[in-house]
């Protein structure tokens, strides 16, 4: 957009139709979204903020996203009626994603003392059993996204300040280095055709 303040961490709606971002623009982070085609952006959350890193389910019916005060807290909303359900899993959950076919919900957490990828089961929409810890490795893990197929999630990784993307299972498994280079990788997505990632 071309506002003075930061908009960040866009994302796609499933459609292509919309972009939604978070933006600074009324003091603290909030979601918003633009048409593709341009004009002005639509405040879509009206909480206290800050409201950071939206995903749109692959259905476009349902928007997550963190929020953090304290603690960070997730939630999930239904985009057709607006009910709101609060995903509080340890001290910090962030960095949302939603499965392509609805069926989990990937998020960050340090539960577990320190920063890995858990994923919740969901049915309907609403959290159902108990998260699965998905990364124990050395360092953090952060950022991470699903596939456009679901087989996948790929995910930034920091060991003693070195930052590389990484891809696993989505059913968990061994991680593998996507990347190996001295610059710092973040922040991955993936291409419509679940052939390429940009980070």
């Amino acid at each position: 957009t071309d506002r003075e303040h930061a908009d960040t961490q866009p994302t796609w709606s499933p459609n292509g139709r919309h972009i939604y971002f978070t933006s600074f623009c009324d003091g603290a982070p909030t979601i918003w979204r633009v048409a593709r085609a341009g004009g002005p952006p639509n405040r879509v959350t009206l909480g206290a903020g800050p409201e950071e890193w939206p995903t749109v389910s692959s259905d476009g019916r349902r928007l997550v996203y963190s929020t953090h005060l304290e603690t960070g807290t997730v939630s999930l909303i239904d985009l057709s009626t607006g009910q709101r359900t609060p995903v509080r899993e340890g001290q910090w959950v962030m960095e949302p994603a939603i499965a392509p076919d609805g069926s989990s919900l990937l998020f960050v957490s340090d539960r577990a003392g320190t920063y890995d990828i858990w994923k919740l089961p969901l049915r309907g929409g609403r959290p159902e059993g108990a998260p699965e810890r998905l990364t124990a490795l050395r360092g953090t893990c952060a950022h991470p996204v699903f596939s456009p197929d679901g087989q996948w999630i790929a995910f930034f990784r920091v060991v003693d300040g070195q930052r590389d993307v990484w891809i696993m299972p989505a059913g968990g498994g061994a991680p593998q280095n996507f990347t190996a280079h001295p610059a710092v990788d973040t922040a991955p997505e993936w291409s419509p055709d679940g052939s390429q990632l940009a980070f």
